[in-house]
């Protein structure tokens, strides 16, 4: 599994854009993005799992938001 940290929204916005071509879809999260592990979040598409990490508000609020 690759797992990228991500805390400006403009790059979580291209990534996010990837992630909707490519058909991935959210599987799992766990804590928060104030938490000292920040938000995890899990994606899936098919066999392919990607994890993003995240200590950014607005990328959180962006995550829930995405419909992913």
């Amino acid at each position: 599994m690759i797992r990228k940290w991500i805390d400006s929204l403009d790059n979580w916005l291209i990534l996010k854009s990837r992630l909707k071509a490519e058909g991935y879809t959210i599987w799992q999260t766990q804590y928060r993005w104030s938490d000292p592990h920040g938000l995890i979040v899990g994606f899936m598409a098919g066999d392919k799992m990607l994890e993003i990490v995240t200590h950014s508000k607005e990328v959180a609020e962006d995550i829930r938001e995405s419909g992913l």
